[in-house]
C-alpha cells in the first residue's frame, strides 16, 4: 500500500522550520497531532523522492555523449539534456531555495535539527546559480533568455555541474539527521566517484565516447528501442 493510499491527512496549519504546512497534505505513516511533517515523513520522502532526483540526475548526466551524428540520437540527447537540467533545477530548489518555501515545498533545511544548514555546508556558487536560471529561463519556459545557433556558450558543462552537486549532496548526506533520512537512502545512492566525474568532463572536451546510432546510445543507457 503506497503513502497516498491510506495515511494521515493534515488537520492544522502549523509549521516546521518556519514553512507552513497546507492543511489537508499528507504527512505521516504515523499520526502526529501538531501538524508538522514528521520524521517518519521525511525518511520515506527521502527514500522515493530525494532519492529519485539524485539518481536521474547522474543517470542523465553519465549519459550524456560528447558528439552525436543522426538526427535521431539528437533528439534522443537533447530528450536526455532537458531531464538533466530538470533534475538538476529541483535539487538546486531543495539544497537552495530562492525564495521562502512554499507549503508544500519540500527543502534541505528541513533535515537538520537546528532547521539551518550548516556553516560548512557548500556554498551555493556562481556555476550553479547560472546553472538554475538556464534551467528555468531556457529549458521549463519560452524566454527571451534562449540562445539561437550552437555558439559555445549554449554548451551544458554536465561534468563541471556534477562533480559540484556531488560534493553538496555528499555533505547533505554527512551532516543531515539521521533521523530524517532513511536507511535504505544511504544503500540507493549511487553518486559517481571523481574518477567517473573526470571522464564525463573529458567527454565535454571531445575526448568520450562518440555515438553514431541511436541503438549505441539506447546501451549506454541500458534501454530497449
Amino acid at each position: 500500500m503506497g503513502l497516498t493510499s491510506a495515511r494521515l491527512l493534515l488537520h492544522t496549519s502549523q509549521s516546521r522550520c518556519g514553512i507552513p504546512v497546507i492543511e489537508g497534505q499528507i504527512v505521516s505513516i504515523v499520526p502526529r497531532s501538531d501538524g508538522a511533517l514528521t520524521d517518519e515523513y521525511l525518511r520515506e520522502y527521502s527514500r522515493e523522492h530525494l532519492w529519485y532526483e539524485i539518481s536521474m540526475l547522474f543517470h542523465t548526466g553519465r549519459s550524456l555523449p560528447s558528439g552525436v551524428t543522426s538526427p535521431v540520437v539528437d533528439f534522443v540527447i537533447n530528450a536526455v539534456l532537458e531531464s538533466f537540467a530538470i533534475h538538476l533545477r529541483n535539487l538546486l530548489d531543495f539544497f537552495y531555495p530562492e525564495n521562502k518555501p512554499r507549503k508544500d515545498d519540500v527543502v534541505a533545511v528541513l533535515y537538520f535539527d537546528s532547521c539551518k544548514l550548516p556553516l560548512d555546508f557548500p556554498a551555493f556558487s556562481d556555476r550553479l546559480r547560472e546553472a538554475r536560471i538556464r534551467a528555468h529561463k531556457q529549458v521549463s519556459h519560452l524566454t527571451t533568455r534562449r540562445i539561437f545557433g550552437n555558439p559555445a556558450e549554449k554548451a551544458w558543462h554536465y561534468g563541471s555541474l556534477l562533480e559540484e552537486m556531488q560534493i553538496t549532496i555528499h555533505a547533505f548526506i554527512r551532516t543531515a539527521s539521521k533521523t530524517k533520512l532513511h536507511p535504505d537512502f544511504f544503500n540507493l545512492i549511487e553518486i559517481p566517484n571523481p574518477t567517473t566525474v573526470r571522464a564525463m568532463q573529458a567527454a565535454e572536451r571531445g575526448e568520450g565516447v562518440r555515438y553514431n546510432s541511436v541503438d549505441e546510445l539506447f546501451a549506454a543507457l541500458n534501454m530497449k528501442r
